[in-house]
């Protein structure tokens, strides 16, 4: 579909919501006007050409020359540019609707009018025939504006002259078949009048068929949708509403169900609601017979609703299945050719699928007319797909042929549209970033195109990462400071979206205190619970990962012995899946935690030259100094040694001169790695 025919649509229903277009047809809709449009005549005399002439200032003007109550949609497939149209093969004369279609200011722009189309000047009439007596019937209608109308019989002689006041006219008498006739219209005005005349018509006589073109006929039955039928009804005008034809329904098969639906049903279309959905119904009309024998009857025509259409993702394949169309004849068993004749009954049926791909112009396919099901093999998954079945269903009742067609509703089916049941088995793991990984179970058999991740941010979830290997998982590149909540999602080569999966929390590793560790408890497994949780430490030097302890899945804290490190006591937690993922690990985030500085001094410093603490050393936790300085003060105040280092020494000499024995004060100040200060205070004594 164009981007105007989607907005129009979209337009149309915001705006005025769903229309019942089929049973009075946007023309009779109170939204729209007349007035977009000038004809250049409301009478057409074929060949003549009807022109137009906009007038409606919209956008995207379009016509349609011949509406039926059609849908906006439908519509907008079949509307046409040009400004001038000619209507062939006119048959009978009639009236037509032109509806022009527009686009203002993101709004549906709707006009119609209506021109009678004549190939001469018949009007519209009808006759009925029973045995020797015939009844002429020329109704009030929209074609029938002349101001005058004739009935010839026979050689020709003028035997009726009507005003078109005296509309709606009926004339009976009794003829011998076959028999001649021909009835014509006049205005006063010539130049309104066509130019051929109306040519003369012949009754025929009664055969074992024979076809007489105004017997009630129900040309056409199509289901809107499952809940709504419109019919289109050809057959005699009547003047007297107690002889007028009613319309009779029954379910399918079922014989006994029939139901008088409208009493005096004249030609033209109608629209009836459908009692149960799930069931077909067929449809006929009865008159009593002009001259009091048995009632004429109507061929009957029936619904066939399509009930079923699915994607089928083994085979790539769309399956439709509809109500197949009777075999009984208001329910006869019919009999074969030639004993059909003896009851002047027969049935034929051609069934035809109709395909629409993408809203463009239908393909066919033949199908047998005992057909009730269909597999589309093969399709492009990711377009849209409509199908409708029409059966044409001929033959005589009663002797006297008929003609009609049975349309299915259309259904349509986009599984592009379709939402997709959710991945089930995914874990979020840390690894300097959290990274989501999905164990994909192959339930939705088609190839799975990417794969997305959504992040919660507040009370949403929000697309953050793609990609098309789910192997290397899917990652979130913002700075770990937190549990986080995620769900995957996937698109399928149908262009098919999965609903999001349930959400996955990282777990997230914190300090507490000076020595205790608590986390998150958030599930990172989707498919199974926690068993239970490891802690490891990495060893400052070479790295290696050590097992500290194993906790309970109640756990959330736990105290840690930081006596080993010195610099930095790095930690993480592992996390257990339960259930059948018994061997499916989360990692938590590693969390690094800096080891106060510990300065030792002796108590008492020696540096007597016996060999033995006779050099001034610092020793403890001091990898962590960035900036380091000790200053040693005697009982004035003097700053007799200075450490700039914690690597430097002091013999316990100060400008050359042994210090005297005694107390000293020190004081050790500095900056550690992680920027915080550092300071303390002591006492060392000094003895030679």
């Amino acid at each position: 579909m164009s981007l105007f025919k989607t907005i129009c649509v979209l337009v149309f229903f915001i705006f005025f919501g769903i229309i019942d277009s089929e049973a009075q047809g946007l023309c009779d809709h109170k939204a729209f006007g007349n007035d977009g449009f000038e004809l250049s005549s409301t009478d057409i005399c074929l060949p003549e050409v009807l022109n137009i002439k906009d007038k409606s200032g919209n956008d995207h003007v379009k016509y349609v020359y011949d509406y039926q109550g059609e849908n906006l949609e439908s519509i907008l497939l079949t509307a046409t540019k040009q400004l001038s149209f000619i209507y062939t093969d006119i048959g009978k004369p009639k009236n037509y609707t032109i509806l022009q279609v527009g686009e203002k200011k993101g709004k549906v722009e709707i006009s119609c009018k209506n021109v009678n189309v004549r190939a001469n000047n018949e009007p519209i009439y009808s006759y009925t025939v029973c045995d020797s007596l015939v009844e002429f019937n020329i109704p009030l209608h929209k074609v029938n504006n002349f101001d005058t109308y004739k009935i010839e019989f026979g050689s020709g002689i003028s035997l009726v002259n009507i005003q078109s006041t005296q509309l709606p006219y009926s004339f009976r008498r009794v003829v011998s078949l076959p028999y001649i006739f021909k009835i014509s219209g006049n205005y006063s005005d010539p130049s309104k009048n066509c130019s051929n005349t109306s040519s003369a018509k012949v009754i025929p006589s009664k055969s074992i068929i024979t076809a007489l073109p105004y017997s009630p006929n129900i040309e056409k039955v199509e289901l809107l949708d499952l809940k709504r039928v419109k019919l289109d009804y050809t057959g005699p005008y009547v003047n007297d509403p107690s002889s007028g034809p009613v319309l009779y329904r029954y379910e399918k098969n079922n014989f006994s169900t029939i139901q008088e639906i409208q009493k005096g049903i004249v030609s033209g279309q109608y629209e009836f609601s459908i009692p149960d959905s799930s069931k077909a119904y067929c449809f006929y009309v009865k008159r009593k017979s002009i001259c009091g024998k048995e009632d004429e009857e109507s061929a009957e025509i029936c619904t066939h609703p399509i009930m079923k259409l699915s994607f089928n993702p083994n085979f790539i394949q769309n399956e439709l299945s509809w109500d197949q169309y009777p075999t009984r004849f208001k329910g006869l068993t019919l009999l074969p050719f030639p004993l059909a004749i003896l009851n002047g009954i027969s049935f034929n049926t051609s069934q035809v699928l109709k395909v629409i791909v993408e809203n463009l112009n239908p393909s066919s396919i033949m199908l047998s007319s005992s057909t009730f099901n269909y597999f589309h093999k093969s399709v492009d998954c990711s377009k849209k797909y409509c199908y409708q079945t029409e059966q044409v269903i001929s033959g005589t009742y009663k002797y006297v042929s008929y003609y009609g067609r049975s349309i299915s509703n259309k259904v349509c089916i986009d599984q592009s549209q379709t939402i997709l049941p959710p991945i089930t088995n995914l874990l979020v793991t840390t690894n300097k970033q959290n990274y989501v990984y999905v164990e994909d179970d192959k339930s939705w058999p088609l190839r799975k195109e990417n794969w997305f991740l959504y992040k919660q941010t507040g009370s949403n979830f929000t697309k953050i990462d793609s990609t098309s290997n789910i192997a290397l998982g899917l990652k979130d590149s913002s700075i770990l400071n937190k549990s986080e909540n995620y769900k995957v999602g996937f698109v399928d080569q149908c262009n098919s979206r999965s609903a999001l999966s349930d959400s996955v929390s990282s777990v997230f590793l914190n300090f507490q205190g000076q020595n205790t560790i608590n986390w998150t408890p958030g599930n990172p497994f989707s498919a199974d619970s926690i068993g239970g949780y490891e802690l490891f430490l990495k060893d400052e030097k070479t790295k290696v990962q050590l097992k500290v302890e194993e906790l309970d899945s109640s756990k959330r804290k736990t105290e840690v012995d930081l006596g080993p490190f010195e610099e930095f006591a790095t930690f993480y937690l592992k996390a257990k899946a339960s259930g059948h993922g018994i061997n499916k690990f989360s990692n938590s985030n590693d969390i690094l935690l800096p080891i106060s500085p510990v300065i030792y001094l002796p108590d008492v410093f020696t540096p007597n030259k016996d060999g033995e603490n006779d050099i001034l050393k610092i020793n403890g936790k001091v990898l962590m100094f960035k900036d380091f300085q000790m200053q040693i003060f005697n009982r004035f105040g003097e700053v007799v040694a200075n450490f700039n280092d914690v690597n430097d020494t002091w013999d316990g000499v100060y400008k050359n001169n042994e210090v005297v024995s005694g107390l000293y004060i020190y004081k050790v100040s500095g900056i550690l790695k992680n920027g915080e200060k550092f300071s303390n205070a002591g006492v060392l004594e000094i003895m030679r």
